[in-house]
């Protein structure tokens, strides 16, 4: 039932939620372009046991921007024909990347005053987090316009009968 709503969404498209979506994801790059742009925070008093935090974190706030990125593309648009979930992820997927490459070329040129390095990790960690949320995208509009299609529910075809 939820899958085929969603479905329904994707075929018919909602452009003003998909201008939310697509306005979340922008602002998130901006709030990241901001704090990015200081020095980084010193060592907090509490710090987790969890080994390269740090690149989880730039997965996780990569995978949240594509998410909000393709959502909001997906919804945007008004097919005429059938949706092409794959192209909105590979899109979606795409420009986050760029982003992500862009933040990391300009602590190249800039960051060292402010204690920010280019890293290739944080830019492989960027690139799984797009990835992990564009194949999550993909699986679930694929899914969500079968159930509003109704491709699960075909009927039984039997051979035909051998005289």
């Amino acid at each position: 039932m939820i899958l085929a709503a969603i479905g329904k969404a994707l075929r018919t498209g909602r452009p003003r939620a998909g201008l939310v979506l697509s306005g979340g994801a922008l602002a998130t790059v901006a709030l990241l372009v901001i704090e990015g742009a200081g020095a980084p925070a010193a060592a907090p008093a509490l710090t987790l046991p969890i080994a390269h935090l740090d690149k989880l974190l730039h997965a996780a706030a990569h995978g949240w921007i594509t998410l909000l990125l393709v959502w909001g593309m997906a919804l945007i648009r008004q097919p005429v024909s059938a949706p092409r979930p794959g192209r909105v992820a590979a899109l979606a997927a795409g420009l986050d990347s760029l982003v992500g490459l862009g933040i990391e070329l300009v602590q190249l040129q800039l960051g060292a005053p402010h204690g920010r390095v280019f890293d290739l990790w944080d830019l492989a960690a960027n690139l799984c987090g797009s990835a992990l949320a564009a194949g999550l995208f993909l699986a679930v509009a694929v899914a969500a316009l079968r159930a509003y299609t109704g491709a699960d529910s075909r009927p039984e075809t039997h051979p035909p009968a051998v005289s």
